[in-house]
């Protein structure tokens, strides 16, 4: 394999390929490229019609993700308790949204310091978070710095618990903590 003069790679039977030929085969492997994306992004939506939109509740311990969960659901499908790292496994709920399946999945609280139980639950839930269509990444505080989750994740931040205040004089803010 030999380099042109364009910087490029050429092989040593190119030749005696005529230019016109050889841009005729570029645009058809552009259009093929093309063709397979549309066709890619095509299966993802299939596959989101089938098994649902896969989304992912993510945060610190204690954040409101199993509440948040629990409000969608309209039942008790995950424990809710003040004392943090209760959700260890990644827990479902199915719902349909406007006639669409979602998929909800309540995730262990991520942070750094954790067991070796509660660690295991925390790479479930960056998993799931990577493998999910959405990310919710929720926070009480309005802080939403979430090192461990890989790049490119299509995440909303939601703020939680806005409700709830601090000797019932206002609403917690960051600063309260």
């Amino acid at each position: 394999c030999a380099v042109d003069d364009r910087g490029g790679d050429r092989f040593s039977d190119e030749d005696d390929v005529p230019g016109s030929v050889s841009d005729r085969v570029w645009a058809d492997m552009r259009t093929m490229s093309d063709a397979l994306s549309r066709h890619m992004d095509g299966e993802r939506r299939g596959r989101i019609m089938r098994s649902g939109l896969q989304v992912a509740i993510v945060g610190v311990p204690n954040a409101g993700k199993s509440t948040l969960l629990n409000a969608m659901a309209g039942s008790d499908r995950a424990i809710v308790s003040p004392e943090p790292g209760t959700t260890r496994d990644v827990v479902e709920a199915r719902l349909d949204l406007g006639g669409h399946l979602v998929v909800l999945a309540d995730t262990a609280g991520l942070r750094d310091e954790a067991g070796t139980v509660e660690g295991e639950g925390i790479r479930r839930a960056i998993q799931r978070a990577a493998e999910a269509d959405l990310v919710l990444h929720v926070s009480e505080t309005g802080l939403f710095e979430m090192p461990q989750l890989p790049d490119g994740l299509a995440v909303w931040t939601v703020r939680t618990k806005a409700d709830l205040t601090v000797d019932g004089a206002r609403p917690v803010q960051a600063a309260d903590y």
